[in-house]
């Protein structure tokens, strides 16, 4: 819910009043770093063919990273008015680290969403990176490599801008009531 000033009412909006917009993480080719730091790293990505086989995982693709969900991963967006490259950027940062940015053609609307203080919530879900693909017919096995690109992806969740406005936010302490 929301909750304003002292907290001593919070009113939780209904599930209609709410939107949820998606974006792709753009830039996460210069920080993947940072990206494999939010990844587990899967322990059977440097094991041996037989040992593969001896764990039964033929018939898996097995990821260098896992990037499970998590219901706590949350993101935070930060505008970066100094940037050289764009004044409008806003930086994406998932558990502490920069990922990447808002899409460019994006950045007035989440500006927009920021400054109406609209955003509920914004969560991450990441993926890609190395893969072995093992697979097996009869006696004979094969181990690949692949590549899949890095991607992030956001998803923001919105008061709808009929139901809610920070021109019209109540006194400290009291309920927001719909307008």
């Amino acid at each position: 819910g929301i909750c304003v000033d002292k907290c001593e009412k919070v009113y939780t909006p209904p599930e209609e009043a709410k939107n949820q917009e998606t974006y792709k993480v753009a830039g996460i080719s210069h920080r993947i770093d940072a990206l494999e730091t939010l990844g587990k790293k899967n322990p059977n990505f440097d094991k041996p063919e037989q040992e593969l086989r001896e764990k039964g995982l033929v018939g898996s693709s097995i990821w260098e990273y896992s990037f499970s969900p998590r219901k706590d991963r949350r993101g935070v967006l930060i505008p970066e008015p100094d940037n050289p490259a764009d004044a409008n950027a806003i930086k994406v940062v998932v558990d502490g680290r920069h990922i990447g940015y808002i899409p460019a053609e994006s950045c007035a609307h989440v500006h927009d969403l920021l400054k109406k203080g609209r955003i509920q919530e914004i969560k991450c879900a990441l993926g890609g990176g190395r893969k072995k693909s093992f697979t097996g017919y009869g006696d004979r096995y094969i181990l690949e490599s692949d590549f899949c690109p890095y991607s992030a992806r956001l998803t923001i969740t919105t008061m709808a801008s009929s139901f809610f406005s920070m021109a019209t936010l109540p006194s400290r302490g009291s309920v927001l009531n719909r307008t």
